[in-house]
């Protein structure tokens, strides 16, 4: 069903439509930052703040490069 929030923080009780946006949320309270950059090795708990970072740290649109 879109946009039920079915996924939910056992941590702070936030939800999330998305399995995916839960698991990085997560990131969040176990500090954990699994989105590596393969150009400067800056790490990131969240997946769209690496495809920012390359896109504006080193001119690329695509995650291809996340590890």
């Amino acid at each position: 069903h879109r946009g039920v929030k079915s996924h939910g923080c056992g941590v702070c009780g936030k939800s999330f439509t998305q399995k995916s946006t839960l698991h990085d949320h997560l990131n969040l309270h176990s500090g954990a930052r699994p989105y590596r950059c393969s150009y400067c090795d800056v790490r990131f708990a969240h997946k769209p703040a690496i495809r920012r970072h390359l896109k504006e740290q080193h001119g690329k649109t695509t995650a291809q490069n996340v590890l």
